[in-house]
């Protein structure tokens, strides 16, 4: 994570690039046999989802959507629901 010095902006990416896509690829194998309930993916999902630029909005931080591509992009992969 990366805040500006003034704290108006933050950016929430992977620790080492592209993690979440190599954790979803791994977590889609792991589901498909059954090596793991589908139930667990929904976490994996929702931490990767929450990659992005925020801009601080007077009393809590939103997320940027004209903030461009980065390495927050949506994971390309896409598992069992």
């Amino acid at each position: 994570m990366d805040v500006d010095t003034d704290g108006s902006r933050l950016v929430l990416r992977d620790d080492v690039p592209s993690h979440c896509e190599r954790a979803a690829s791994e977590d889609l194998e792991k589901t498909a046999s059954n090596v793991q309930p589908a139930s667990l993916s929904e976490g994996l999902r929702a931490t990767c989802a929450g990659r992005g630029v925020y801009a601080w909005s007077g009393s809590h931080y939103v997320r940027d959507l004209d903030a461009g591509e980065g390495p927050w992009r949506p994971l390309a992969c896409r598992g069992p629901r």
